[in-house]
């Protein structure tokens, strides 16, 4: 999950570099798929840690990590900011 992760950074951060502007339909896709790649973080992790600690310890404690959850959610709104905004400049384009 890590190197999707960082893949799915690098093609966002690729993408910013080369457009023209940041309202762009390839910037606000990969800002979608990045927050949607950290959805499989949110599960994955936690799950992982409660197995660990169930097999070192029998103590089966299952916790959702809060803060990994907003920050999914921060860039996932962020990603419909930004399509909102694509969708502002192409209506202010239309009209000059």
């Amino acid at each position: 999950f890590q190197n999707a992760k960082i893949e799915e950074f690098d093609k966002l951060c690729k993408e910013f570099k080369t457009c023209e502007t940041p309202f762009s339909e390839g910037v606000i896709k990969h800002i979608k798929q990045v927050g949607f790649s950290l959805i499989p973080w949110c599960i994955v992790y936690p799950t992982a840690e409660a197995a660990a600690d169930f097999m070192v310890s029998n103590n089966l404690n299952i916790s959702i990590d809060i803060g990994m959850i907003i920050m999914v959610l921060v860039v996932l709104a962020l990603a419909y900011i930004f399509q909102y905004g694509a969708m502002l400049q192409q209506e202010s384009d239309e009209t000059l």
